[in-house]
């Protein structure tokens, strides 16, 4: 915890951010916004700081801000990669752009990516399965907004590759984007030269010792299973007529744009009163 907290205050020295851009490797990952919470933690600082190791990866980060349930929903107000003073310089080093999850608009973000770098890879992190949560659940009445889920529906499927940390999870959307593809968006070009949507699964990264000592265990019953890594499952959108990839991406449909293009504001106003509603049923 010690190397996130500063991490957090260097992060903010122009020449130590900038020389994160001055790394060369073959797979260049860009994380951007994670906040100081668990999920952030194990998806997005920990492999930061651990694919460092390995000379085969290169890792920046935008920035690390406070946790907030409504500014981490929200997701990226404060950073601006579209029209940043090091926007172009982050983007055209990158191989893969992560974000975190969020309910932010974010194919705009996508498209301006692409068109800099149309060879780096978008990647969108869905934290947990926000279709079917149960009448209990805090984020219930956020995540029955038709408007929340077609933000995270998009966000989802003009992505290159969806991130999750569970093989059910993997399992499910899977399932459920391929549906998305044959339905909501057929025909839509995602604007992309990757033709498929990569569904992985990231384990969380945890330390060994750290975690065996705090639990109790019989050393010599102890079995080790490391699950073999699965092959890569990808669903591919069923575009008539697909122009072959060019170097500059399509643009972002009229019909998404408009979509994504709804007031922030009412955003801001849903997630607000649930997060509010949230804090009351704790009392």
């Amino acid at each position: 915890m010690k190397s996130i907290i500063e991490l957090k205050s260097r992060i903010k020295d122009k020449d130590f951010f900038l020389s994160q851009f001055e790394q060369q490797a073959d797979k260049r990952i860009l994380f951007v916004n994670p906040s100081l919470s668990g999920k952030n933690l194990y998806k997005m600082l920990l492999p930061y700081l651990g694919l460092r190791m390995d000379n085969s990866f290169a890792t920046a980060i935008t920035n690390i801000s406070d946790f907030s349930v409504t500014d981490q929903l929200l997701g990226y107000k404060a950073i601006d990669i579209i029209n940043g003073e090091h926007s172009e310089i982050m983007i055209k080093w990158a191989t893969h752009i992560v974000f975190p999850f969020s309910l932010q608009p974010l194919t705009e973000h996508y498209a301006h990516i692409r068109e800099i770098n149309p060879q780096c890879k978008v990647m969108y992190n869905v934290d947990f399965n926000f279709y079917e949560l149960s009448d209990k659940h805090p984020l219930k009445s956020l995540f029955s907004d038709d408007m929340i889920i077609d933000f995270v529906e998009d966000n989802m499927y003009f992505s290159d590759v969806i991130l999750t940390s569970n093989g059910q999870m993997q399992a499910y959307l899977i399932e459920k984007v391929t549906g998305l593809v044959q339905t909501k968006y057929q025909d839509i070009d995602r604007g992309s030269i990757h033709e498929m949507i990569g569904v992985k699964m990231i384990p969380f990264l945890s330390n060994e010792k750290t975690v065996l000592d705090n639990v109790e265990y019989d050393a010599s019953e102890i079995i080790f299973k490391v699950p073999e890594p699965k092959e890569e499952e990808v669903v591919t959108p069923p575009v008539k007529n697909k122009k072959k990839p060019t170097t500059k991406p399509v643009v972002v449909s009229k019909e998404i744009k408009k979509r994504a293009n709804k007031p922030v504001i009412k955003l801001e106003k849903v997630i607000k009163k649930s997060v509010k509603k949230k804090g009351k049923k704790k009392k």
